[in-house]
């Protein structure tokens, strides 16, 4: 029962909930459904936080992320800081590698919610840079696009049957007036 309590926009049935029981009223109890009644937005944190740092365009520029977090268990995979990274991952093939006190997530989970790798044991301050310093060794750089291969013919003229040999990166072109 109860009676419909804030319209919520043109077209929109009214809701029945009530402050804190609102959806998106978030740890403030009812001041975030309450601030709706004066022409607020509900908006998840996370993605109001991605727009900030522009996140897709860190990611579309990095080599691989990195994100230290609390444990990782099912409740971490959905509406937090790393889904929204394995969600901006994903597309561009970035791997996201997270690094956590605890992972209670399932190979298959992390890697449905866009984790490439995820390491367990970073709890405080010391175990954490240990942590990253030994998982660094381990992830390198994406490799620059490979030079395009030439065939170019062996040194002298051509030889029978148009045998070449195969030159990586820039080949030196004689001079044509020479």
């Amino acid at each position: 029962g109860g009676r419909p309590l804030l319209p919520l926009g043109a077209g929109d049935a009214p809701t029945r909930a009530r402050g804190a029981s609102a959806l998106g009223s978030g740890a403030g109890g009812g001041a975030a459904w309450a601030l709706t009644a004066v022409g607020a937005r509900l908006r998840p944190g996370v993605e109001v936080l991605a727009a900030l740092l522009d996140l897709d365009a860190r990611v579309a520029a990095a080599d691989v992320v990195v994100l230290v977090t609390g444990p990782v268990g099912h409740a971490a995979l959905s509406g937090t800081v790393l889904s929204a990274l394995g969600e901006r991952c994903v597309p561009l093939a970035v791997p996201l590698v997270v690094l956590a006190p605890g992972v209670d997530a399932g190979s298959r989970e992390l890697a449905v919610a866009g984790v490439a790798a995820a390491y367990p044991g970073a709890s405080g301050a010391a175990a954490t840079e240990a942590l990253a310093a030994r998982v660094a060794r381990t992830w390198s750089p994406r490799p620059a696009p490979a030079a395009p291969t030439v065939h170019v013919p062996p040194s002298g003229a051509a030889a029978p049957g148009g045998a070449t040999r195969t030159a990586r990166g820039p080949v030196p072109v004689p001079d044509a007036g020479a």
